[in-house]
């Protein structure tokens, strides 16, 4: 970092590795012979970004402010998971391996295009295998001029933002067993048709615009909107099948107020709209005629419209001094038009698109309580209801729910999205025991939610849960603290994530329970030392 008194730069470089290993669901009645059993494995990302960064600012004059930052940024990405399989010997063909597709069979075929003999190492298990590399950078930059309009105080900031990456896909599926611990073991033969290889350039430019004025002294108003237009052109490596050039445009205006009622009490209101472009992996699965298997399957297809949000947010903040008391309470709604998601392409094992589904809508409240006594001690409560709702009716594929009808469910206008439960409760407080010990203690209770191929909400809730949190913090001196933490502390048993599967295909005749589960981590402890300098 560099500054003087009107100018300021600041350099950052980061550079991580990381090797993390993120097993998958597991089946529900694995689970209740073992909570740390993992069902099939290696599920294996490994990760590599250098990321090198500048902002500046400078003050060209008192009122008048000009600030922006670039960056370029190299990321990594290699996955290797072991799956159980769909492939065995063919039963009208003998000899060779197939796939059962739509109640008929298909025979495998290796790189070559030659088919697949059968052989007991390729049958049981697959093994997927991706590497994303992508070089991104940016800049962005604004200007800030605080003035007066009527007399009275105004701010106008405006500026633009552009971002572009280059992005290199590899994937590829190879046939093998599972061993004894469930663990994928390649075979050393690879499904031809499986293998893709795909560029994909973006690019994302903003123009943007704000006003906050102050008509009175307790009334403030903002006027802003931004510009958005993003390109989007995918290459196929391996033909022209998946070729395809993508624009997306659109302006987004917002608008909000506030109203200082007292020195302790305001009131907000506030409009907003936003848009996302479609990601590459859904431009290239979009085609309800060609229907693709997730996560690794890509097709050429039509262009889908970008999704647009209307935001509405309105609420009220006040504090009593007297008690060392501060509180809000908001309620929100935002309705997605054209939001995207994975349809069913009928009754296909599995098979599906995205599509634009027309229109999904969040409403909810926030209610939030901070508050402390004295020097020692404090304390917060947050609180947040959402209810988060289809708004149109559409066929979603679950193959592997008990009540689907043809692989696919039906979900009607109010029903719940799958994983966002309705209400989120965070509390802590904070002791400071001794000058140089301090005592904490958080909890984090999350209402049911239902499983992803729930859509329909067909099936019970995942159960809610509850989990408290305990640390502590000792000062050897200011630049030197130990600290002890104890998540979980009193070891609760919970689930995070609800799925679909078909376990008795690995696990034998008595795992017929469709339903996988993420577990939530057990108690866990650390000790250690923080250094400040």
């Amino acid at each position: 970092a560099w500054k003087l008194d009107r100018t300021a730069v600041d350099l950052n470089l980061t550079h991580a590795n990381t090797d993390l290993i993120g097993n998958g669901a597991a089946p529900v009645q694995l689970l209740d012979v073992d909570r740390s059993a993992i069902y099939t494995r290696p599920d294996q990302t490994e990760n590599e970004l250098t990321l090198f960064s500048v902002t500046a600012r400078h003050a060209l004059t008192d009122g008048l402010e000009l600030s922006g930052n670039a960056y370029v940024r190299d990321s990594d990405v290699s996955t290797f998971n072991g799956d159980d399989s769909d492939f065995e010997e063919c039963e009208d063909t003998p000899g060779f391996m197939c796939e059962e597709e739509d109640d008929a069979e298909e025979l495998l075929e290796d790189a070559a295009g030659l088919p697949i003999p059968a052989d007991d190492s390729l049958e049981g298990a697959t093994v997927n295998r991706t590497a994303t590399r992508q070089d991104g950078s940016g800049i962005a930059f604004q200007a800030g001029l605080d003035g007066a309009f009527a007399s009275r105080p105004n701010s106008l900031i405006a500026g633009f933002a552009w971002d572009e990456s280059d992005i290199a896909f590899h994937a590829g599926t190879e046939l093998g067993r599972l061993d004894a611990t469930r663990r994928a073991v390649p075979g050393g033969v690879f499904r031809g048709d499986a293998f893709t290889r795909m560029a994909a350039d973006t690019s994302n430019l903003g123009f943007f615009v704000s006003d906050t004025w102050s008509p009175t002294e307790r009334l403030t108003l903002t006027l802003s909107g931004r510009f958005n237009r993003t390109d989007v052109t995918l290459r196929d490596r391996l033909g022209t099948a998946l070729d395809g050039d993508h624009r997306f445009e659109r302006f987004n205006p917002a608008v909000g107020v506030t109203f200082d009622v007292s020195d302790d009490l305001m009131l907000y209101a506030s409009y907003s709209e936003s848009n996302r472009a479609p990601s590459p992996v859904e431009l290239t699965c979009a085609d309800e005629d060609d229907p693709c298997r997730l996560p690794n399957a890509f097709v050429a297809d039509p262009p889908l419209e970008q999704v647009v949000a209307r935001s509405f947010e309105a609420g009220v903040r006040g504090r009593a001094a007297a008690l060392g008391l501060e509180w809000h309470a908001g309620a929100f709604s935002t309705t997605n038009d054209d939001d995207i998601l994975f349809v069913s392409a009928g009754a296909l094992t599995n098979q599906g698109f995205f599509d634009n589904v027309g229109r999904t809508r969040r409403n909810g409240l926030e209610l939030n309580l901070d508050g402390e006594v004295g020097d020692r001690f404090d304390w917060y409560a947050h609180y947040t209801f959402l209810d988060a709702t289809f708004r149109n009716a559409l066929a979603v594929p679950s193959h592997h729910h008990p009540l689907a009808a043809g692989g696919e469910i039906r979900v009607e206008p109010g029903d719940e999205l799958p994983l966002i439960p309705r209400q989120l409760l965070k509390a802590g407080v904070r002791f400071a025991a001794t000058p140089r010990l301090i005592l904490g203690a958080d909890l984090f209770a999350s209402g049911g939610q239902y499983s992803r191929g729930d859509e329909a909400n067909m099936l019970g809730r995942i159960d809610g849960y509850s989990v408290l949190n305990l640390r502590a913090e000792y000062a050897l001196k200011d630049a030197v603290r130990l600290f002890a933490s104890v998540d979980n502390a009193f070891d609760a048993e919970y689930e995070t994530f609800g799925v679909f599967g078909e376990a008795d295909e690995v696990l034998g005749e008595g795992f017929d329970d469709p339903r996988f589960f993420s577990p939530g981590a057990p108690r866990a402890a650390w000790i250690g030392v923080r250094l400040s300098f």
